[in-house]
């Protein structure tokens, strides 16, 4: 049930305020994993909780059309629970389903992906399969990001409580790879003493945003990147060196990030120490990808992922496949055998420097990498090229209306892949592409994101 859909209480005065504590049974859960309940009527949502649970929260903040909570006590906890493998699962925003039994998850999310479908009149109709698990629920993740707050006079990282920017401190993290959940402790301990000053949003002082920590099934090393809200912070250098001292640290990377968004990196990188290349291995085919740029977070489950895409696809020899949004070129290498000619459009320079790397270092000659954003790439190719099978795989908030309309008005484009962990945003898209001439061929649903809300849905779209 998706935040915005919820009732307003009919227009009366909000029942509750800040601070106040009441006691709700919870009935559902929004597309965020946030369980929601009703407290005379207006509605309240809640992390950690389950549809099933009568709770006792503390009311954190009250908007217009509903309010957020913290959970105080479960009073009669739903019979689905399970207990969460991580102490602080309750509070943090990170995992919200971790309260869940695993096969509950993705009965959730394949019920997540129904409801949007069936938003869209075209999709009413359409059969989904079930959801592909993943064989390893801990010790999966190849990407910590972390923010950064001074909380009782000490510098902690964390997640932040879900709706909230109210940060929850930890010293590590289970589902995140053994590399990296053992280094947040000592890194911690490290920028504490650095004297670098944790950015204050509400004053807009301070220098050090957030702490990103990277690693691989590769290997044991990591690659840390201090994302700073300026280019010059004194000590820096310094703040690297100790960094690198640490047994697994190979390389110290800053990023700036100056602008009042919750975009977590900005466009300036620069390596102050080490390497800023992680090696990572997908069904067994090794990339590079940079410190701080898009690479599925599971690199166990993306294997799986790039298989159902290419089942999808079919082994038929096309004359151009055209990868959208292709990151550092992991579709697009993985389909070009595919086709006579395999491109790939990517708006970060950084990224399309990599792609053509991984490219070249797989031998992969019929392939081209361009920097554009999709709308401008698909254009400009359509000019010299008629692709048949367009990818992509966009941000949460899908195709933009213009990229749609190129899609759907080239004759040569006769399928259309598309990749998505937001299933609402896919639902809307889907259905403007079925107008477009365009129907659904097949459907797969991977989960790569075991225990939060997200699901990865691969859609093959025909004419």
């Amino acid at each position: 049930m998706a935040l915005e859909e919820q009732d307003n209480n009919n227009g009366q005065a909000h029942p509750v305020t800040a601070g106040q504590e009441v006691e709700i049974d919870i009935d559902s859960l929004t597309s965020k994993g946030l369980g929601v309940g009703r407290y005379q009527g207006f509605v309240i949502m809640v992390g950690g909780t389950y549809p099933g649970d009568t709770a006792r929260i503390e009311i954190t903040d009250v908007k217009k059309k509903f309010a957020f909570g913290r959970l105080q006590l479960l009073t009669d906890p739903s019979s689905q629970r399970v207990s969460p493998f991580c102490p602080v699962a309750s509070i943090c925003g990170g995992c919200p389903l971790q309260v869940l039994s695993y096969p509950e998850q993705l009965r959730w999310k394949l019920n997540r992906v129904k409801r949007a479908f069936m938003k869209v009149r075209s999709l009413k109709s359409v059969s989904l399969p079930e959801v592909i698990g993943a064989k390893q629920v801990r010790g999966f993740r190849n990407k910590a990001q972390l923010p950064v707050r001074r909380e009782d006079k000490r510098l902690v990282l964390g997640f932040f409580t879900a709706g909230t920017h109210d940060l929850v401190p930890i010293d590590g993290c289970p589902v995140q790879l053994a590399s990296i959940d053992s280094l947040i402790k000592p890194i911690t301990r490290i920028l504490e003493k650095s004297g670098l000053v944790p950015y204050n949003e509400k004053k807009r002082s301070g220098e050090l945003r957030h702490v990103l920590i990277e690693g691989s099934s590769l290997s044991d090393g990591v690659v840390v990147t201090l994302v700073t809200h300026s280019r010059d912070v004194a000590g820096l250098r310094q703040v690297a060196l100790k960094l690198m001292s640490r047994a697994g640290v190979e390389g110290v990377v800053h990023n700036v990030q100056g602008s009042q968004t919750n975009v977590i990196v900005g466009n300036e990188f620069y390596l102050v120490s080490g390497r800023e290349i992680i090696e990572e291995s997908v069904s067994g085919t090794q990339f590079m990808r940079p410190s701080g740029g898009f690479f599925q977070v599971n690199s166990y489950q993306t294997g799986i992922l790039l298989a159902e895409a290419r089942r999808l696809a079919g082994d038929g020899k096309r004359s151009c496949i055209v990868d959208l949004f292709c990151g550092v070129g992991v579709f697009a290498c993985f389909l070009a055998d595919l086709a006579d000619r395999c491109l790939g459009v990517e708006f970060s320079q950084r990224l399309v420097d990599y792609a053509k790397m991984n490219a070249g270092r797989l031998k992969l000659s019929n392939t081209g990498f361009m920097c554009a954003d999709a709308d401008t790439g698909m254009d400009t190719i359509l000019k010299k090229h008629a692709p048949d099978l367009v990818v992509v795989d966009p941000p949460r908030r899908g195709l933009s209306e213009e990229l749609i309309s190129i899609l759907t008005s080239s004759p040569s484009v006769k399928q259309v892949l598309y990749i998505s962990c937001q299933p609402e945003n896919l639902a809307r898209d889907l259905g403007r592409l079925l107008k477009g001439g365009f129907r659904v061929g097949e459907i797969s649903c991977v989960d790569l994101f075991p225990h939060t809300p997200h699901v990865e849905t691969v859609v093959r779209l025909d004419r």
